[in-house]
């Protein structure tokens, strides 16, 4: 399970994973380890040159310590560590302190040897008298060592930890568009039979007349549009003109007892929207509404202002309806909006006396380009 699986709500985990990265990369960058570098040894210098006033050969002892120091930090980070951590477990509760021995002995011989080439270690010998050995300046020499390995294992540490994180953000990203996917393909499984019932009860009555035929190339249109929608947003316009192709079948098999009239804002443009939103509320009405009443009509209502776009449906209560007959169809498009849209997307419904009120709010629509 991914470390991180919950909505986050003050980041968005595309956020997360992008400055995860962002922080990754800054650390491994060649130019930012330089930097980091130069500004260490300019401040230890500066430092330096305050407190020391004795004289010493500055060159090489520059070159001899942060040689070393960044030889040996690169070293732990690139391949004592990464060996010794190659697995997260209680082993590494002993293997870290006895690796880091390891290093320290082979550093105190390369100490030796470097200093015994540049003289640091003196030999002094004289007949009668036992052999002395002095080790000049050795407090220095060991001292980078101290120095670099904090430095690496915070480095090392801090390197696998933004790199699990962004492992469980893009494991988490991945389980959640699954999820998302399966949800949908779940509610298409759902809303599949429920349509084509209705459309093919719709043309049975039909079967033996004329527009018969008219009103199967609409419903083979309705279904193929249907089937070819499975991405996250269809064209606005689109999902109109197969809600009005519902509308005519209805029409067709009702005749003059259906009166469903349709208002549509003109400034609707490019606008894109999650398929079946507006033609599941169409199907609602003629499956659970009362259309036939010409003095209270069954009303389909989309508008657009400053960025919301508003869908409403109106219609009577059929009078042979459960109050929560709706219910199913309605939760099911309300569960799609919020995986789709989170908190721009909502519906309401509610009852008006005898009328049915049911309005989708989409705010912001234009961010959401499927």
């Amino acid at each position: 399970m991914p470390l991180i699986d919950q909505p986050i709500k003050t980041l968005n985990r595309n956020q997360l994973i992008y400055w995860i990265t962002f922080v990754i990369h800054m650390m491994k960058n060649g130019w930012t380890h330089v930097a980091v570098w130069e500004l260490r040894i300019f401040v230890e210098l500066s430092l330096a040159s305050y407190f020391i006033v004795e004289e010493m050969d500055v060159l090489s002892s520059i070159l001899f310590h942060y040689g070393y120091t960044i030889l040996m930090f690169y070293a732990s980070v690139c391949l004592v560590l990464p060996l010794v951590t190659k697995r997260w477990n209680w082993h590494v509760i002993w293997k870290m302190p006895l690796a880091l021995l390891l290093e320290f002995l082979v550093v105190c011989g390369l100490i030796i040897w470097v200093s015994m080439a540049s003289n640091a270690l003196e030999f002094s010998y004289t007949p009668n008298e036992s052999l002395s050995v002095e080790i000049v300046n050795l407090k220095g020499v060991l001292a980078p060592f101290m120095n670099y390995i904090p430095f690496s294992i915070v480095y090392y540490v801090l390197i696998r930890l933004f790199n699990l994180a962004l492992k469980s953000l893009k494991e988490g990203r991945l389980q959640h568009k699954m999820t998302s996917t399966l949800k949908r393909e779940l509610w298409r499984a759902e809303l599949n039979p429920h349509l084509l019932f209705n459309l093919l009860t719709s043309i049975r009555g039909l079967i033996d007349e004329k527009r018969s035929r008219t009103v199967m190339s609409q419903a083979i249109r309705l279904v193929r549009y249907y089937v070819h929608t499975a991405g996250k947003t269809i064209s606005l316009s689109e999902e109109i003109e197969n809600c009005e192709l519902l509308i005519a079948i209805n029409k067709f098999r009702y005749g003059d007892a259906c009166f469903f009239n349709v208002k549509i804002s003109s400034n609707l443009g490019t606008l894109r929207i999650l398929p079946m939103a507006v033609l599941l509320l169409v199907e609602n009405i003629f499956k659970y509404g009362d259309f036939r009443n010409e003095e209270q009509p069954a009303l389909l209502t989309i508008d657009y202002h400053e960025g919301c776009l508003v869908i409403q449906t109106t219609n009577k209560i059929a009078t042979n309806t459960a109050n929560d007959s709706t219910k199913k169809g309605l939760k099911n498009l309300q569960e799609r909006l919020h995986e789709y849209y989170r908190e721009d997307g909502r519906l309401t419904s509610e009852l008006r006396g005898n009328t049915f009120v049911s309005i989708v709010k989409i705010n912001n629509i234009k961010h959401y380009t499927g």
